[in-house]
């Protein structure tokens, strides 16, 4: 992989496969999981909106699966995979939520670095969680 579209592009196919075959835990058939609409702003240590970039939710404890969106002028929604079913939201529960951000210029996109936010995050079981996250500053 030698330019920085396929190295991007590479880094989608895998969350892709990562998505729609190993995000959830294998269940026997039952009930729906009760889903929770996630949506949310991403903005750098600045305080300016993260351009664009990807962002995943990994459950922590009982939650049912990863929550997976793309960032575009900061803005993102959440949604989930479960037995090779796609949710909209995720499930209540705690999550670590990872960021990986990708700049607008070609210097911007070579290998990006995922950013783990230092707190879990909190998704409520409600209609609507609208969410506020700042990267930290790069050490």
């Amino acid at each position: 992989m030698n330019s920085s579209k396929e190295k991007f592009a590479f880094l989608i196919l895998i969350s892709v496969l990562v998505f729609n075959g190993g995000c959830g835990q294998e269940e026997a058939s039952g009930p729906e999981p009760s889903t929770y609409s996630v949506r949310g702003t991403i903005l750098q240590a600045d305080g300016k909106p993260l351009s664009m970039g990807m962002v995943e939710f990994q459950p922590l404890g009982d939650t049912k699966a990863n929550g997976l969106g793309t960032v575009k002028d900061g803005e993102f929604t959440l949604a989930m995979m479960l037995n090779g079913k796609k949710y909209s939201g995720v499930t209540a529960g705690q999550y670590r939520v990872i960021v990986i951000p990708r700049g607008t210029t070609v210097e911007q996109q070579g290998n990006p670095e995922s950013i783990v936010l230092p707190e879990p995050v909190t998704i409520e079981a409600k209609s609507e969680n609208a969410l506020k996250l700042v990267l930290p500053e790069k050490k």
